[in-house]
């Protein structure tokens, strides 16, 4: 991160294979991802933005795809974590509006993140995750909600601040609900992952034929989407289910959930 204008020039023509004459807005992180330098070309000559973190890193997840969108590089410059979840979209599109507000939100909903990151890296099981979540998470949940309730009181309803601040609002006891149980997650990417499939696909099954129809193929769907997820032969597991479900007793119907098929057909 000591080169200027000539050193990161060179880069960008050696490794990004890109001309730095083209307009486009390069980023440089050093290792440890505490210093960060854009390079730009404008009328007549090199732009050099240089900025050091006091506290913190930068998010780099997104340059692992080799381009940024100009929001994610706001975010990126001003020390914000780049996540996926419809909470940070809606923010997102509130930068240009309220960008006091929106970032504040944004940093807010970066906390909330570096905890799971904290319980993922620790490899922490459920009854754990849930005693960190409760110590680290649920004072930024309670600090977020009230900060909410009293500032959507003064912005426009129909700006994208007050939009993003009505959706979380009106949903604010289901986007804290991951709080109380370890096994559940911060965000639902994991599910749209898994339906991404039958998204794809729906044209091809455009009418299932009756409301009760829907819903049985809904059910299944998410049972074959828990057997991939945990690796487990869907065919084998349905037949598995099928032979048992009479005989086994209600208590223990847990034990014909995807998720256990392994353990079940071990005993």
């Amino acid at each position: 991160m000591r080169k200027s204008f000539d050193g990161l020039c060179g880069l960008v023509l050696s490794v990004m294979q890109r001309q730095p004459t083209n307009g486009e807005v390069f980023v440089f992180l050093n290792r440890s991802r505490t210093h960060i330098k854009l390079l730009h070309w404008e009328s007549g000559g090199f732009v050099l933005y240089y900025k050091r973190l006091e506290q913190g890193t930068f998010g780099a997840s997104e340059l692992k795809k080799g381009e940024l969108s100009w929001s994610d590089l706001v975010l990126m410059v001003e020390g914000i974590h780049v996540v996926k979840s419809i909470q940070k979209k809606r923010y997102l599109r509130a930068l240009q509006n309220d960008p006091q507000r929106a970032k504040k939100a944004l940093l807010m909903i970066q906390d909330l993140y570096k905890v799971e990151r904290k319980a993922k890296e620790e490899k922490l099981l459920p009854d754990k995750v849930k005693e960190l979540r409760l110590k680290e998470s649920l004072p930024v949940i309670n600090d977020m909600g009230k900060w909410i309730f009293e500032e959507i009181k003064n912005i426009l309803p129909k700006s994208q601040i007050g939009k993003a601040m009505a959706y979380t609002y009106a949903r604010w006891d289901a986007l804290s609900a991951y709080m109380h149980d370890g096994n559940l997650q911060i965000d639902n990417n994991l599910v749209e992952n898994a339906i991404r499939p039958v998204a794809l696909g729906r044209k091809n099954w455009l009418f299932a034929g009756s409301h009760e129809a829907a819903g049985r193929a809904a059910m299944i769907y998410s049972f074959f989407a828990i057997c991939k997820k945990h690796e487990v032969n869907p065919f084998k597991w349905l037949r598995h289910t099928l032979i048992n479900i009479e005989s086994i007793n209600h208590k223990d119907i847990k034990d014909l959930y995807p998720q256990n098929f392994k353990k079940s057909t071990d005993m």
